[in-house]
């Protein structure tokens, strides 16, 4: 019986059996199948009391009413669940109705949705219901009672919809995109306040196809694990146990014993023996963690004594998500299906995630961070997202917007949008110069009409609107003059050699620098994106002695070298460098309206518990974010 509640405690440890907190000592509990070692899908409450103070505990499973045998009581009163109230957070709710559950379905746009209800009439634990509803909006969808099975008229269905309504924001019945995006914090697993770590604690190679010459060789690597192991898994010095606050290492004089494990590899699993030793730590508060060896070397990981994965199958699974972006859900059901070729079933979706996550913050991706002009691990990193925002329905209680305040931001009152940040203010001087740039070189080539039925009135009418064409893009080129001399006589001036009516006339091509560069003069983006600060101080050096034994001091600014590189006497173009320094100070003042600077922030910066950065980042300044290595 004790090795039944160590397995059902992995389980929950594990995510694959759901234990959830709802609040006033009740939680909401999956069934369990005890032979099968598998959750069944179906919830049921738990509550309990002390009474006199003798913990009991109250369960309706089906177990508990047949057999009197409920894994559910056992587990509790094994693990002093009651003691962790204090460190549980049930959802706050507006109404009787408490959601614990909210997941999309598989292939589906459809949620599925689940409630534990209170009743109204009866005692908290009898009368309460388990409600459920399948759909992409209250009002439609299916809609499920574990009490009032088919009514439709359940007090508990009604209680649950006005709920859900509630959280919605949507009393209207519209949902946009038919998705229901549900703004809420589910009640918290109990896994998530009793999960530590994995008995496996020492640092992982990366895979071989991304490793770095730079990265240490921590170990021998292994070949990959495709045979069952030809004894005991054997305890070594390295072996430990993960309970808090840290490791408690093996004793060599403390007595050992043996325990059943499986062995998941790219293509089966194999049933082998483990040796264990218990924790003396952890005894004293009866959670009957043991000490176990964390057979890195071997090429194994070690989760929890029971459950151990080969690095070969987690390193497959890190290279197919970060190469193809495969999702958890397909990668458990490719190995699910090379799984069955052996006649063996591979471990649920929710009990992976847990065993990869746990299994890749050991990988030692480090030294690998790192820029050409900062060194490694720069104070500030900025990092491109590859998209706006994420849906409120993958909100948790772990997933937290990165732009988060917090009282110790910095605040900025004076920032605001600056508009008019191009080099030429006048808009439709842009707009008429990309013209010039885009119809210098297909006015005079359009192609004549041709044909055996062509005739004297179309001959006509082409030429007619072929001048007019001619005609039209002249003004435009005088216009533009105008307007560049209006800026800098020199840029005019430049643009007329290259442009101008003798050039267009003449047909002569004008070389891709020159377009290149008058389209950046043009352009709708602010002046920056042409000349960044790194920029405007190599354009500042070089203003200061513009010779040609210098030019490349402005290779940073690969349009204004490329010309000036043509040109070869710079002289006459100095003016256009001084007017481009200019423009693009005055646009860089008027951007620049704070005197704050982040570091001098940073030294009054109140941090509260910043917690794992592995799991939220909600409570973490902006120098907590510069630590974590990261391979780029």
């Amino acid at each position: 019986m004790e090795d039944d509640v160590t397995q059902y405690l992995e389980a929950v440890e594990a995510f694959v059996a759901g234990f959830v907190y709802v609040g006033n000592a009740i939680f909401v509990v999956e069934g369990w199948d005890i032979s099968c070692k598998q959750s069944t899908g179906a919830w049921y409450h738990l509550q309990y009391l002390l009474i006199d103070g003798e913990l009991q505990v109250a369960c309706n499973c089906p177990a508990r009413v047949q057999d009197s045998y409920c894994i559910h009581q056992r587990f509790f009163k094994s693990y002093e669940v009651e003691l962790l109230e204090d460190r549980l957070m049930p959802l706050p709710a507006s109404s009787k109705a408490v959601p614990f559950w909210h997941q999309q379905v598989l292939s589906s746009d459809a949620f599925l949705t689940r409630f534990s209800v209170e009743s109204a009439s009866v005692s908290a634990l009898k009368g309460r219901a388990i409600v459920s509803h399948t759909g992409n909006h209250p009002q439609g969808g299916i809609w499920k009672c574990s009490k009032d099975t088919g009514s439709s008229t359940c007090v508990h269905i009604a209680q649950s919809k006005a709920a859900l309504q509630d959280m919605l924001g949507d009393r209207d019945g519209e949902s946009e995109g038919g998705m229901v995006e549900v703004n809420l914090l589910p009640a918290q697993p109990l896994a998530a306040i009793t999960k530590l770590t994995s008995i496996s604690y020492l640092s992982v190679l990366p895979p071989i196809s991304v490793m770095l010459k730079s990265d240490k060789s921590l170990y021998m690597r292994p070949p990959p694990f495709r045979k069952p192991p030809s004894g005991v898994l054997q305890l070594e010095s390295s072996s430990s146990c993960f309970c808090s606050p840290g490791r408690t290492f093996y004793d060599h004089e403390a007595p050992k014993t043996t325990h059943l494990c499986r062995i998941f590899t790219l293509d089966t699993v194999f049933e082998a023996t483990i040796k264990i030793q218990w924790c003396p730590t952890c005894l004293p508060t009866r959670h009957c963690w043991f000490i176990g060896p964390d057979l890195r070397e071997k090429g194994l990981f070690n989760f929890n004594n029971s459950i151990i994965v080969a690095h070969e199958l987690l390193n497959e699974y890190t290279i197919a998500y970060t190469g193809s972006e495969t999702p958890f859900t397909a990668f458990v059901s490719l190995l699910a299906h090379c799984y069955m070729v052996s006649s063996h079933m591979f471990i649920g979706e929710d009990l992976f995630r847990s065993v990869w996550f746990s299994y890749v913050v050991l990988q030692a991706f480090d030294d690998n961070m790192s820029c050409l002009r900062c060194g490694k691990f720069p104070e500030t990193v900025i990092w491109d997202g590859i998209t706006l925002a994420f849906g409120r329905k993958h909100l948790s209680s772990s997933l937290k917007s990165p732009t988060e305040t917090s009282p110790a931001s910095l605040v900025r009152s004076n920032i605001r949008n600056r508009p008019k940040q191009q080099l030429l203010q006048d808009k439709k001087l842009r707009d008429q110069l990309r013209q010039v740039l885009k119809g210098s070189s297909g006015i005079l080539s359009d192609d004549e009409p041709s044909g055996e039925d062509t005739d004297s009135t179309n001959n006509v009418k082409y030429d007619e609107a072929h001048s007019r064409k001619i005609v039209a893009h002249l003004d435009r080129i005088e216009h533009v003059y105008v307007g560049l001399r209006n800026e800098c006589v020199a840029l005019a001036t430049l643009f007329l050699n290259m442009y101008g009516t003798v050039t267009f006339t003449s047909k002569k091509p004008v070389p891709s620098a020159y377009r290149s560069f008058f389209l950046q003069i043009a352009a709708e983006e602010s002046v920056i994106q042409m000349v960044n600060g790194s920029s405007l101080d190599d354009l500042l050096k070089f203003s200061a002695n513009p010779r040609p034994e210098n030019l490349t001091q402005i290779v940073s600014i690969p349009a204004l070298y490329r010309i000036l590189e043509i040109e070869g006497n710079i002289e006459p173009h100095i003016p256009i460098v001084q007017w481009l320094t200019q423009k693009t100070i005055k646009i860089l003042q008027d951007l620049l309206v704070e005197g704050t600077s982040l570091d001098s922030n940073l030294d009054s910066a109140i941090v509260i518990d910043p917690g794992d950065w592995k799991s939220s980042t909600s409570n973490s300044t902006l120098a907590d974010l510069s630590k974590p290595q990261v391979r780029s």
